[in-house]
């Protein structure tokens, strides 16, 4: 629409600079006289003709008005072409932008009937758990997330690849997550669509705790979160990731893990 507007308004200004030089051209001193004389000899070859000038005397005096003006309709010309070249570059750029916006349109509408399509994860952090291991070096306390229950929520199957998990205890969250194990899945292993309740085990992951982090954390002098990616692949083998973030909260028995929501913890691409 806007370019149909942008041609007829060139279109328009080009016809008004015809109309301009034309009245111009009929206006000009040099166009009166040559008429007037074209007409007055007309007149003494036939006193039976009209003094006004006909088709022919007047095409002859707009020749002779050009041949007088030579110089100035050569320079107004180039001035001519070079805005019909500048709105011309200017069209064409419009035009070159209107298909790349179009492009992006169409893109973007594939990449939303895709993503329509997608696998949607969602995950459940299980029960929390504090312990210690004894060694020559001394006692060492842990705590511990006993399963990863995951969800697909999407039309499309899922194809996990492997759940990265860690674990901050602190007074704050970490700017970024740093995943301290790894947990591949069977070659074979599906999410099917509206899959509930995929079960992970964890409990073989234990993160380094202060002796006294229970109580720590009951009197509220530090925080615990626990974190996890889930890496996988879509119906189109393409490769995603979802994030999950957890932080513990004072309840019955050891306490329970609510999601949090950090931005960097919680990314899905």
């Amino acid at each position: 629409m806007h370019d149909v507007i942008r041609i007829a308004a060139i279109g328009l200004v080009l016809l008004l600079g015809a109309g301009l030089c034309a009245a111009a051209v009929l206006e000009s001193s040099t166009y009166r006289h040559c008429a007037a004389a074209a007409a007055a000899s007309a007149a003494g070859d036939d006193l039976g003709s009209q003094a006004e000038p006909g088709a022919a005397i007047a095409l002859g005096c707009v020749g002779a008005v050009l041949d007088a003006n030579s110089a100035a309709i050569t320079a107004l010309s180039t001035l001519i072409v070079a805005a019909f070249a500048a709105i011309l570059a200017v069209f064409s750029a419009s035009l070159a932008r209107s298909a790349r916006l179009a492009a992006e349109a169409a893109d973007l509408s594939a990449r939303t009937a895709i993503a329509v399509e997608l696998p949607v994860i969602r995950a459940e952090a299980g029960k929390l758990a504090y312990g210690y291991n004894q060694d020559e070096a001394g006692r060492r306390h842990n705590v511990s997330v006993d399963r990863l229950t995951l969800d697909n929520l999407g039309k499309t199957k899922a194809f996990p690849i492997e759940a990265q998990v860690g674990c901050a205890i602190g007074r704050r969250l970490p700017r970024a997550p740093v995943y301290r194990f790894r947990k591949p899945f069977p070659v074979n292993a599906i999410l099917e669509p509206e899959q509930r309740h995929l079960e992970i085990g964890l409990a073989e992951f234990e993160f380094e705790a202060p002796p006294d982090i229970y109580n720590l954390l009951r009197g509220r002098s530090t925080e615990l979160w626990f974190y996890c990616n889930l890496v996988y692949l879509d119906f189109m083998q393409g490769r995603h990731e979802a994030g999950f973030c957890w932080k513990r909260h004072d309840a019955a028995g050891m306490g329970e893990l609510l999601d949090d929501p950090t931005p960097a913890y919680n990314r899905k691409t």
